[in-house]
């Protein structure tokens, strides 16, 4: 899951490059926080970093793997070697 100082940094570079206006970021921001979003503070170091080496995953992707594995959930991306990956290990990508 995403800290929620880099879900703020994604928000105001959509910004920055004029693909939200700053009402929508600030909005969001709200939202999010009202989402009762609870950071994932167990990530399994040694399964991640075996993640990026089998799947050939930036640690970022294989951390969004793990906790999907974990949780037996799943897992929503547009990125193509994540939802591969993600298949692969047998996690369901809608």
């Amino acid at each position: 899951m995403l800290p929620r100082a880099e879900i703020r940094n994604m928000l105001l570079m959509a910004e920055r490059r004029g693909r939200m206006a700053r009402e929508q970021v600030d909005q969001a921001v709200e939202t999010i926080g009202e989402l009762g979003i609870v950071p994932d503070t167990a990530p399994s170091s040694p399964a991640v970093v075996g993640l990026c080496r089998r799947r050939g995953l930036t640690a970022c992707d294989a951390l969004h793997l793990d906790l999907a594995l974990r949780e037996t959930a799943d897992l929503a991306t547009l990125e193509a070697a994540l939802a591969e990956a993600a298949r692969a290990d047998g996690v369901e990508v809608p």
